[in-house]
């Protein structure tokens, strides 16, 4: 309400339910809340569209069914309420989409010209794209959606771009990609005008797809979790005729740790207009995440350490300045029962100032003495 010079905590908890549900036969439909959370702010429509993504029924989180939860507050609401009041909720359960016992995780918002734009992976199987009319959410009605198979066997279903996002600042026309190989991208498209999506591969220069290790200065491998591997995590509309990728890939004999492939693609005719890469030979860098602000300039949040002198942190740029600015260091690696640098961070445009971005990311730091711990 103060234009972030502070902050007020919500926990989800408190606002709706999140408690495992069950059926009217008393059999479980999700787990409760668990885990991802995004919200997006849609000027559009002057309202707040906040994910959340509930466990799945199976053994662990990510086996069985499971929703995700889409929220939806106007700005007079938000302060009306302080953010506890006021929402309009719809979920969204793996029977919506067709997918029979299979969870959604690790999903990502869009906003589009006329629609608000939400992907998912279905775990094993393909990345899930959805699409909702922006006039729907705004007036809280039952909500009509258009979606995309993640997996039937034919070159249009998400199997190749697993573990992808959507393209940022996607206007009338949404993006998402995969590599069916290290000399291809395999781009997907869906414009608002049309009911039909589609994909097209794109031959680009090869890149090295080899295992990915992020050593950390204690000798914890910090990518030993191996997610999200080579998927296409970054994806931001630069202009009506471009659009940007950007993933992982890892050292090889020209390249001393894992860096981030960028791919910058012509949408009028569907060509490679160039290819480079975010490296250094002292430091490695992965899990980009793209958004354009009001200039064209992409703005970028990503990972990166150093194997002798840095722990794996969070740092955040603007692409074409060729520096990324870290705004805390980490000073341990995670230690749990699987090492990971965790899902993702984020970049989106901020929506009162255009030129700008709104970043997030996180750093591991060890507790105070005698505390244990991170």
């Amino acid at each position: 309400t103060n234009g972030g010079s502070s902050y007020v905590e919500l926990d989800p908890t408190t606002i709706f339910p999140s408690t495992p549900t069950k059926d009217a036969a008393g059999n479980l439909l999700d787990n409760g809340l668990c885990c991802d959370q995004i919200i997006r702010y849609v000027p559009q429509i002057d309202r707040f569209v906040w994910l959340m993504q509930f466990c799945g029924t199976g053994t662990g989180c990510l086996a069985g069914i499971n929703k995700v939860r889409i929220a939806s507050a106007s700005t007079q609401d938000i302060v009306a309420g302080g953010g506890t009041t006021g929402w309009t909720y719809w979920d969204l359960a793996s029977a919506t989409f067709n997918l029979g016992t299979t969870t959604m995780d690790y999903p990502d918002l869009s906003i589009g010209d006329n629609f608000l734009y939400f992907s998912a992976d279905a775990v094993s199987q393909g990345l899930l794209v959805v699409r909702i009319p922006l006039g729907e959410i705004r007036d809280s009605l039952t909500i009509n959606m258009g979606y995309t198979s993640p997996s039937d066997g034919t070159k249009t279903d998400g199997s190749t771009a697993y573990g992808s996002h959507i393209s940022q600042n996607t206007g009338d026309t949404v993006f998402w990609a995969g590599s069916p190989k290290n000399t291809q991208l395999r781009l997907f498209s869906m414009a608002e005008s049309s009911n039909q999506y589609s994909s097209r591969d794109i031959d680009i220069d090869s890149w090295p797809n080899g295992t990915i290790t992020l050593n950390a200065p204690d000798g914890v491998d910090n990518f030993s979790f191996g997610w999200p591997g080579n998927a296409v995590t970054g994806a931001t509309r630069r202009t009506n005729t471009e659009v940007w990728f950007a993933w992982n890939a890892s050292s090889n004999a020209n390249f001393k740790n894992a860096h981030v492939e960028v791919v910058e693609i012509n949408t009028s005719n569907f060509t490679k207009i160039a290819q480079w890469q975010i490296w250094n030979d002292g430091y490695a860098f992965v899990d980009p995440y793209l958004a354009t602000n009001g200039n064209g300039e992409v703005g970028i949040s990503l990972a990166w350490g150093a194997a002798s002198t840095n722990y794996i942190s969070n740092a955040v740029g603007i692409l074409d300045d060729f520096i990324v600015w870290y705004p805390e260091l980490s000073n341990a690696s995670p230690v749990a029962s699987q090492i990971r640098l965790g899902d993702y961070f984020s970049v989106s445009r901020n929506p009162t100032n255009p030129l700008m971005y709104d970043a997030s990311g996180y750093a591991v730091l060890k507790q105070a003495a005698p505390a244990t711990g991170w």
